[in-house]
């Protein structure tokens, strides 16, 4: 169920709203709504129609306890076309930016399952509290007890989490996206450009060379290189990355061909 209120406009374009439905024999089950904020028209706005057909398509996969994920089958399945073409397009939207931050972020679990998910730029999940007299006298039992001592044991702080998220898919901090914007460096209008500038950064280039980089010698001549580099079997990736740009390094003998619909 997706529908359109007025929240606080500091509210991110997408809130999961969870509440606890109560059953018989003192047990509640979990219930989400995805409510859509006024902010959602700047995001609109800032993006080509497509990824909003895609962001949209992304937040229809949620949970009855707030979450969002989606595999690539699972958004093919939706929008149809052939599943190297929707992760292309997935990745893509991995790499564009709102307001600084990414729009979405992608996990590879343990098994190696791939998922995308929205990001904390775009999307919150708000906890609804039920009146304190449905509550009076209803503590939770077997399953509910169990995952309620589980979390107040070991559930770790959200700001270590994102930290972790963060460092893992390497994107900037909070505290480097302020100082780009402070310095004034704008990544790119164009999502190839954007997507280039991303590929630069999670290779360890910093934001604003990833910038010039992706601005003087364009996007597919960095995206090749990244596409080269493991088989360049150098030590300091990031500032090798940055002369094969400049200088237009052949490929490696062992490498695959440069495939350009990697930038359709």
């Amino acid at each position: 169920m997706i529908h359109v209120e007025q929240p606080p406009s500091h509210d991110p374009p997408f809130v999961g709203e969870v509440s606890h439905v109560p059953e018989p024999g003192q047990r509640f089950t979990p219930s989400c709504r995805i409510v859509v904020s006024p902010s959602i028209r700047s995001l609109c706005q800032s993006l080509p129609a497509r990824q909003v057909q895609e962001l949209l398509t992304l937040m229809s996969f949620f949970t009855p306890n707030g979450r969002v994920a989606a595999s690539t089958p699972d958004m093919a399945g939706v929008l149809g076309g052939p599943a190297w073409l929707m992760r292309a397009r997935l990745l893509r939207l991995a790499g564009a930016y709102w307001h600084g931050q990414p729009l979405v972020w992608r996990l590879v679990q343990a098994s190696g399952r791939e998922l995308f998910q929205p990001s904390s730029a775009v999307y919150a999940i708000r906890e609804l509290l039920l009146p304190s007299a449905t509550l009076q006298g209803v503590a939770p039992v077997g399953r509910e007890r169990v995952i309620t001592a589980s979390r107040a044991t070991y559930a770790r702080p959200r700001h270590i989490v994102e930290k972790e998220i963060i460092a893992r898919q390497g994107w900037q901090s909070p505290e480097e996206q302020t100082a780009i914007r402070e310095r004034g460096d704008q990544l790119p209008k164009h999502l190839n450009d954007q997507w280039a500038v991303n590929r630069l950064t999670k290779e360890g280039v910093d934001f604003s060379l990833s910038v010039k980089l992706v601005k003087e010698c364009g996007a597919e001549a960095c995206v090749r290189q990244v596409q080269w580099l493991p088989y360049r079997h150098v030590k300091n990736k990031k500032r090798y990355l940055a002369a094969a740009i400049l200088g237009s390094y052949k490929a490696p003998t062992d490498a695959p061909p440069f495939n350009p619909k990697l930038l359709d």
